[in-house]
């Protein structure tokens, strides 16, 4: 018992002194690592001092010299006043606010468009217009200043052809343009991701990314010329335009309702021998890389007949032919395949120097004969760095040279003078012949076809689609 005894008495008398060691050590645990005790706010007269009057305590450790300078670059926090003048920087939705305000004044205010016409002979009243054809970087300088032409020039839809492939940085920008703008002012096409184009399923997972695209506010996909003379097959042969691997997306834009443009081949001259005989020369001079002159490049009568062909394996997709089809300079042919291709629309961006090449009348015949099938278009490309005119140029555009560029096609197609200037000067040296369009056909042409065949559907879309997110959310019963 006494040994017993003796044991718990040690260790109660150890518990005691394991105690007190540990409340000397709480006590000095601050100064030993030199960190700031706790202690009352500094007051006067009996009220707390405000933390930018209260000095260092009597046992408060400096703050470190690099916190000193970073709080001494940084600029205190005060309340702008009105005269200040340092911009704020603006956040996305800011942005997008603003830039549909700007098309807001372009389209729904004065439209000094009705006096675009630097001609009197034709005297027609203003119609609006929708460009069917651009390429307007997705940042809101090109678009604002794109804005400010077309509210110039009485444009007051637009559609762009270079949205990228789906889910990249350029997708998803154009994606907020359209937020900004409206589904009913802007519309766009995206482009393929040819990586892995020789790989199996290719096609398949194209055609899933346009169902996606559209899904997200796409209205199609435009196929460069790169398809027939650019894109290489398994064996480095140049990919037709009718190959298998791209069925599926045909098929796809078929069933979905979106629309195909189809840039197959180029100009006549692009695939002659460049040179001073060439009448394109100066154009090829300055953009080598548009000759298809050899034999790597196949005949531009094989692609357009690679092209029919699709046409006619997929009825039930609508392709829209830009460029006249790519063939402005046989008027005859175009028609034989509107006739011929009942899913087949053209647009005439960039081709007014080979259109106007034509007799007047017969120009005039293939629009009264499809007023329903030909689209305006300028393929006008806007960007950081500055314009394209429909082709390269010799000087750099300026904006003035924008809306003349503008100002040529109303010439050509309200007017009816002979010998005038065509729009893109480098595409050839010779002069063309007015069409002088009616009133009917110019408001089809100008806006009506666009409109029911882009605008339209892509409308419907949006509203279905609304409807289905809100009957899932639980708002419409």
């Amino acid at each position: 018992m006494g040994t017993l005894s003796r044991t718990r008495a040690t260790l109660l008398v150890a518990m005691v002194v394991v105690a007190l060691g540990l409340v000397v050590v709480v006590q000095l645990w601050p100064g030993l690592v030199g960190l700031e005790r706790k202690t009352s706010a500094p007051e006067r007269d009996g009220v707390p001092l405000p933390r930018n009057e209260r000095g260092p305590g009597p046992d408060e450790v400096p703050r470190s010299r690099t916190r000193e300078r970073r709080e001494t670059r940084r600029h205190p926090r005060t309340r702008r006043s009105a005269d200040t003048k340092t911009p704020r920087r603006r956040s996305r939705r800011q942005r997008d606010s603003k830039l549909g305000k700007l098309l807001d004044e372009g389209i729904q205010g004065p439209r000094p468009a009705c006096d675009r016409r630097p001609f009197t002979a034709s005297n027609r009243a203003c119609l609006p217009v929708i460009d069917s054809h651009t390429h307007i970087s997705p940042l809101y300088r090109p678009v604002r200043t794109a804005i400010e032409i077309f509210r110039r020039t009485g444009v007051v839809k637009f559609v762009n052809k270079s949205g990228g492939r789906y889910g990249s940085p350029r997708y998803k920008a154009h994606i907020a343009v359209q937020r900004a703008l409206g589904w009913d002012r802007f519309a766009f096409f995206i482009n393929l991701d040819w990586r892995g184009v020789n790989k199996p399923g290719w096609g398949e997972r194209e055609a899933k990314n346009l169902a996606l695209a559209v899904r997200e506010g796409a209205v199609g996909v435009k196929i460069f010329k790169t398809l027939g003379l650019g894109v290489e097959d398994e064996k480095g042969k140049l990919l037709p335009v009718d190959d298998p691997k791209l069925f599926p997306i045909w098929k796809k834009a078929g069933e979905i309702g979106a629309i195909v443009a189809l840039h197959t081949g180029d100009p006549k001259a692009f695939f002659e021998k460049p040179g001073p005989t060439n009448e394109r020369n100066d154009e090829l001079t300055k953009a080598p890389s548009w000759s298809f002159y050899g034999p790597k490049f196949p005949k531009r009568e094989t692609l357009l007949a690679q092209r029919d062909h699709v046409l006619q394996l997929f009825p039930k997709t609508t392709f829209l032919g830009i460029h006249l089809g790519n063939n402005p300079e046989d008027i005859d042919y175009v028609a034989r395949t509107l006739e011929r291709y009942p899913n087949f629309y053209v647009d005439v961006a960039a081709r007014l120097g080979e259109i106007g090449r034509h007799p007047p009348a017969k120009v005039r015949r293939l629009f009264e004969r499809f007023p329903t099938r030909i689209l305006f278009g300028t393929d006008i490309f806007v960007t950081s760095r500055g314009y394209q005119l429909g082709s390269v140029s010799k000087t750099k555009p300026l904006f003035e040279d924008a809306i003349a560029f503008y100002r040529a096609h109303w010439h050509y197609f309200e007017s009816s003078d002979r010998q005038i200037a065509h729009p893109t000067p480098i595409q050839g040296k010779w002069k063309i012949d007015a069409v002088g369009l009616p009133r009917p056909l110019l408001q089809a042409f100008y806006y009506d076809n666009a409109w029911k065949l882009i605008f339209v559907p892509q409308i419907a879309r949006r509203k279905r689609w609304g409807d289905y997110q809100r009957y899932r959310l639980g708002i419409v019963p």
